[in-house]
């Protein structure tokens, strides 16, 4: 099992391109250009980021790349940093006492992950992370956060915006979980991303959904045959 440690931070200067937009960014490193672009992008959704603002948060961000089947971070360990994934996908799950594992969440293309309780606590995490997909990963360490949290007010707003969202997303899963059919709650999954059956395998759809594979496989012949 190999384990990347995150490189030395890569220096980042940012020009603006237009006059009219602030968020608009020209980068001078030309292989960064489209990944650092959908960062700024992301930032720039939930608040808006001038170009001081950027150059700032940005400065902060480190680029580490995994491979398939890399496991980043193991149970027991603490979420040192938080990860913004440029490109690939990623899982977190944790073994249930009968050795089974059991997805919590995905990390696809122009998502965040980590374990939120254990990167801001300092606490260790019952939760594994691991690739699916080889990616590209900005991550953002703890005590970076921190002191752009103090230093960016425009920082700040991003990521408590972003955590609110996070929480009713999560309650909103838990609820599902109580309330809605294991068919309900994998047609809500498949409308919300389409592509998510070529991506990930049926074994970690149905952990993610908390069933077992071969119910999901047989609930998806019962669709097939209502649509026939």
């Amino acid at each position: 099992m190999r384990y990347h440690h995150l490189r030395g931070r890569n220096k980042l200067k940012l020009e603006k391109k237009s006059a009219n937009n602030s968020r608009s960014l020209h980068l001078s490193n030309r292989y960064m250009n489209k990944e650092l672009e959908g960062l700024a992008s992301n930032l720039g959704k939930r608040t808006v980021l001038h170009e001081n603002d950027l150059q700032l948060i940005l400065s902060k961000f480190n680029r580490v790349t995994f491979s398939r089947k890399e496991v980043i971070i193991q149970s027991g360990q603490v979420y040192q940093f938080i990860y913004y994934v440029s490109s690939g996908l990623l899982r977190t799950y944790l073994l249930t006492k009968e050795g089974k594992e059991r997805v919590i969440m995905f990390g696809f293309e122009d998502w965040w992950i980590t374990d939120i309780a254990s990167f801001t606590t300092g606490k260790p995490s019952s939760l594994y992370l691991d690739v699916l997909k080889d990616c590209v990963l900005y991550s953002l360490s703890k005590v970076d956060f921190d002191e752009l949290i103090h230093e960016s007010p425009a920082f700040e707003s991003v990521f408590r915006k972003m955590m609110q969202y996070a929480y009713m997303r999560e309650q909103q899963r838990a609820l599902e979980l109580i309330t809605d059919s294991a068919q309900d709650r994998y047609l809500r999954l498949v409308a919300k991303y389409p592509a998510i059956e070529q991506e990930v395998s049926q074994r970690n759809i149905a952990s993610y959904l908390g069933i077992s594979p071969e119910f999901l496989s047989s609930l998806k012949a019962d669709l097939k045959k209502q649509k026939s």
